[in-house]
């Protein structure tokens, strides 16, 4: 009999299900065989509202095998809320060990063309899980992840051709319990299209919400 590993998915977008951060983790969940893996997806903001939804979500987390936190970037930094989560979590695991060794990624997407932006909040989330007793297996970093806008991965396989293939590896990693190729990371940060192109798409859907809440007058004042 095949013993199931439980993977732990925290998003830490407040739009939860229609965040960036849901679809990339929800598309590496869906690569997992249901065979060898029992999966939860959770919502950071709505899981440390009052002490029995933190229990509650502790308690997954202390089941886990494998932990993945998938968040938008904010100017270079995680969410406050997420940064609430990594200060209670590193509080309770300081407390009570937990015997097994869990694995700890992330995956991080931001507005900017450039992914590189992320840097530092992957160093931030590196240190956490160092800190917390986490084995951390590393993280995936996406520039322009307005471009997704929550749609679902699969429906936009042209563009994300890169990102697919890189959630792919990582899921193909996680399956056979190995280390993560270096091929997953660099295809990640790859631009998703021209930085010019992405720019005036980004002033055009502006320039449209502008003319939406005639407000246009002002964006020249």
């Amino acid at each position: 009999m095949i013993e199931s590993k439980k993977i732990v998915v925290l998003i830490g977008s407040p739009k939860r299900r229609k965040s960036t951060s849901y679809s990339l983790a929800k598309f590496l969940v869906d690569q997992l065989p249901s065979i060898n893996f029992v999966s939860e997806i959770l919502f950071i903001n709505n899981s440390i509202k009052d002490e029995k939804k933190t229990n509650i979500l502790f308690e997954q987390i202390r089941k886990a095998d494998i932990i993945v936190l998938s968040f938008p970037l904010y100017v270079d930094s995680l969410p406050s809320r997420v940064i609430q989560f990594m200060e209670i979590c590193n509080e309770r695991r300081n407390i009570r060990k937990n015997d097994k060794k869990q694995k700890f990624m992330a995956i991080v997407n931001c507005g900017f063309p450039e992914s590189f932006h992320n840097k530092t909040a992957l160093n931030i989330c590196k240190s956490f899980a160092e800190e917390s007793d986490f084995q951390w297996i590393g993280g995936l970093s996406l520039g322009a992840g307005g471009a997704v806008a929550g749609k679902s991965i699969s429906e936009k396989s042209g563009m994300l051709r890169n990102p697919i293939k890189a959630i792919r590896l990582v899921a193909e990693a996680l399956i056979n319990d190995k280390e993560i190729p270096g091929e997953a990371f660099t295809l990640m940060e790859k631009d998703l299209m021209p930085q010019n192109f992405y720019t005036f798409i980004g002033n055009f859907g502006w320039y449209l919400q502008a003319i939406a809440n005639k407000q246009f007058r002002k964006l020249k004042n």
